[in-house]
């Protein structure tokens, strides 16, 4: 096999030839003999093997492209040739470096007793060999060095080979919020049962009778006698003044999820209790209450307290709660369209065609810079959340902030050819923190332009009155869901919806702006017909004499 310069022919005036370029040539030599068997000459069989040299150059390439993907991702990625004794490493993330001190391309040919401890390499390869000879996926959870890990596995046959790869992801830090959460949960029952406020728990029945199931040692001390005798009995036996009141009914709205948790004083006096309470009625689950109460007169700075540190509590546990579930949904997504195709082409690889292999690549590509936008986007609402978002409001001018914020995403509405116009005097001012309030119009604007179809419009207006400037973006797109309405600015609701164009989102810009406006004590509301457009409108409090405007 050699390489041919037919320019180099061309310019030495070797021959005439019609080939242009360097071609790529097989070239078989044999030899010629004349009578007397000696070797008088040699003929030349030559081949052109230019298209497969390229195909051959291509492969390679696209190997060494899915190695360095491998050996580059962010999480801890792996493939191995196991059998039912041994489990060996034929691809593996450089991160690993991180976990055990040995990088992806060192690890390659070594077993799992070459790499871990005896114990915990019996098991990793215990589990490959089940998971490659079942032909099931598994995902696991192991302790490696004081650290925590989830590992997911999969098969990969080729032929009559078994294979397998998957990947780890470091779950420590999720780990310790557990931890912290049971402990803070383990807190608050030490709270409740050394509260000064007296707490009595509540259940609705199916007859629609409210049962008390439980009281703490302070509603024992409040009310002057154990609740032992009260357990099992309705509110309206256990307390009968209750019975020509509102007090029971409003109890029942509230165990059942229609009315939110109600706080209010209230005078008793029967034969044996007397006084005026403060008392507060909240649902703890689905048909269970608990009514926290004081006496006014000598508990109320102790009920404070109590109310501060339940409602920090159950805010982080919601937070928490919230926050896991966004990225056990969201990163399922990407991570699935990452996994899914690089899994295509480990199986197919010498089957599949150039475009499709692109296609996949293409795929990885664009599932990744989701994954890592969605990230992006759930820092930005950890940070606001907790507090560590800075918060510096200044007088800004509204049509410079709109005219700078549009010049960032202008060419989305231009491929599209949808015409933004604007409508803001150049004489109002606002006082807004200036990265939020570019935050709010580049994302309002951006969802306009991605759920608006090529060629439709856009209005941006700003209406000022004696109290409040009110700030709209108005499109004429497909408009949006009365499903997805409802849930549109919730955390705990998250919903992503694709554009005219398949154009993705992370589902959090709105969450965010209503965060935001919310930081500057404005409002946001959506007004949305299906297959007409939306409307998007949120307000700032005007600029007075002094600014009052709080975190």
């Amino acid at each position: 096999e050699l390489e041919y310069n037919f320019e180099l022919v061309k310019s030495m005036k070797l021959y005439e030839t019609t080939r242009n370029g360097i071609y790529s040539l097989e070239c078989h030599i044999n030899p010629t003999t004349n009578e007397n068997d000696k070797v008088n000459g040699y003929i030349f069989y030559i081949t052109d093997i230019t298209v497969r040299k390229q195909l051959e150059k291509t492969q390679q390439e696209n190997i060494d492209l899915l190695s360095s993907f491998i050996r580059h991702s962010p999480i801890y990625a792996f493939v191995k040739d196991v059998t039912s004794t041994e489990s060996r490493v034929m691809l593996a993330s450089d991160n690993y470096q991180d976990m055990i001190g040995i990088p992806g391309l060192k690890m390659v040919g070594k077993t799992m007793f070459e790499l871990f401890p005896a114990e915990f390499a019996l098991k990793i390869t215990a589990d490959d060999w089940t998971v490659a000879s079942s032909g099931q996926t598994i995902k696991v959870e192991e302790d490696l060095n004081g650290r925590n890990y989830t590992t997911i596995k999969f098969p990969i046959l080729l032929g009559s080979k078994n294979y397998l790869a998957g990947y780890t992801i470091d779950i420590s830090e999720q780990k310790q919020a557990e931890l912290a959460l049971r402990k803070s949960e383990e807190r608050f029952r030490c709270i409740i049962e050394s509260s000064t406020s007296g707490m009595y728990f509540c259940q609705l029945e199916g007859n629609n009778q409210l049962i008390i199931t439980g009281a703490n040692p302070a509603a024992d001390q409040i009310i002057g006698f154990s609740h032992e005798p009260l357990l099992g009995k309705t509110i309206e036996e256990a307390f009968p003044k209750l019975e020509t009141t509102t007090i029971p009914s409003l109890f029942k709205s509230i165990a059942k999820g229609e009315k939110g948790s109600s706080a209010f004083d209230f005078e008793y006096k029967d034969e044996l209790i007397s006084g005026t309470f403060n008392v507060q009625v909240f649902q703890t689950e689905k048909d269970r209450i608990a009514v926290n109460f004081t006496e006014i007169s000598d508990r109320l700075n102790a009920e404070r307290l109590l109310e501060k540190q339940s409602d920090e509590l159950k805010k982080l546990n919601a937070t928490k709660d919230k926050f896991l579930s966004i990225i056990a949904h969201d990163l399922k997504n990407p991570f699935n369209a990452i996994i899914g195709f690089s899994d295509l082409m480990l199986k197919n690889f010498s089957e599949l065609d150039d475009e499709t292999l692109l296609q996949g690549l293409n795929t990885i590509e664009s599932a990744s810079k989701h994954a890592y936008k969605l990230l992006e986007n759930l820092l930005i609402w950890s940070q606001n959340q907790t507090g560590r978002s800075p918060f510096n409001p200044e007088v800004l001018n509204l049509n410079s902030q709109v005219s700078e914020s549009l010049k960032m995403i202008e060419s989305a509405a231009a491929i599209k050819e949808i015409k933004i116009v604007t409508r803001i005097a150049k004489s109002i001012k606002i006082f807004a923190d200036k990265n939020m309030i570019h935050f709010i119009l580049r994302n309002l604007v951006s969802n306009a332009i991605k759920f608006t179809n090529k060629g439709g419009n856009i209005r941006i207006e700003a209406i000022e009155s004696d109290q409040e400037i009110q700030i709209s973006v108005k499109d004429n797109g497909i408009g949006i869901t009365l499903e997805t309405q409802s849930a549109i600015f919730k955390i705990d609701h998250h919903t992503i919806t694709l554009g005219t164009e398949n154009e993705q989102g992370t589902g959090l810009g709105l969450v965010l702006c209503k965060d935001f406006v919310t930081r500057h004590n404005g409002t946001i509301r959506m007004d949305s017909t299906p297959g007409e457009g939306s409307t998007f409108t949120f307000t700032l409090p005007k600029i007075q004499n002094k600014y009052l405007i709080t975190e």
